[in-house]
């Protein structure tokens, strides 16, 4: 048989219900196989109407499917297909804003006084720099005053944008015996679903 346009017309309006896929390559090449594959069988139901609607629910049901097996989704699936797009856009804003003050006061005021004398009166007040009646008189002090302003700003702003993309593709021979495995289990639901089973 040959499947050509006026095969082909027949097999859309009358099995197919006027169905046809969205890829006209699936669409040809699926029912050319299907009319090839049951060409010689008989029918389940008792009109050719019936048994139209039958494919038709089926085929609808199973179009992803079809579409998979028979369609350039095939080669994907043999090649192990990997496809990977990633995108980057981002965007950072970013201020850092920091005062400090810092003021700070050290004294340190050291007095010692010795007597070796035999005196009556001695003054050891602390707020007093004087030192009277010592032998050995030693008075020091230290005064430290720091004040430290700081202060710092930054602003920062960047923008980044990439795109990445890798295709890998590995050649197995055990996905095309796998695909051609779930070509036989829809044609066999077919089969099932729509023709008779007894010889």
């Amino acid at each position: 048989l040959r499947f050509d346009e006026d095969v082909k017309n027949i097999v859309d309006d009358i099995i197919f219900q006027g169905f046809s896929f969205n890829e006209d390559r699936i669409d040809r090449y699926f029912k050319q196989a299907f009319v090839t594959r049951f060409l010689d069988r008989e029918i389940n139901r008792q009109t050719v109407e019936a048994f139209g609607t039958q494919v038709l629910f089926f085929t609808i049901t199973h179009e992803d499917t079809i579409y998979t097996v028979f369609g350039d989704e095939l080669y994907k699936y043999l090649e192990n297909h990997v496809d990977f797009n990633s995108d980057e856009i981002g965007n950072m804003i970013s201020e850092d804003t920091s005062d400090r003050d810092m003021t700070g006061h050290n004294t340190t005021d050291n007095r010692e006084l010795t007597s070796s004398l035999p005196q009556s009166q001695i003054n050891l007040n602390v707020d007093n720099d004087m030192l009277d009646y010592g032998d050995d008189n030693t008075i020091s002090k230290n005064k430290n005053d720091s004040t430290n302003n700081e202060s710092t700003k930054t602003n920062g702003t960047q923008d980044t944008t990439g795109n990445t993309k890798s295709l890998t593709k590995t050649y197995l021979l055990e996905n095309l015996e796998k695909i051609y495995s779930m070509r036989e289990r829809l044609i066999n639901d077919y089969d099932k679903k729509c023709f008779l089973q007894i010889w």
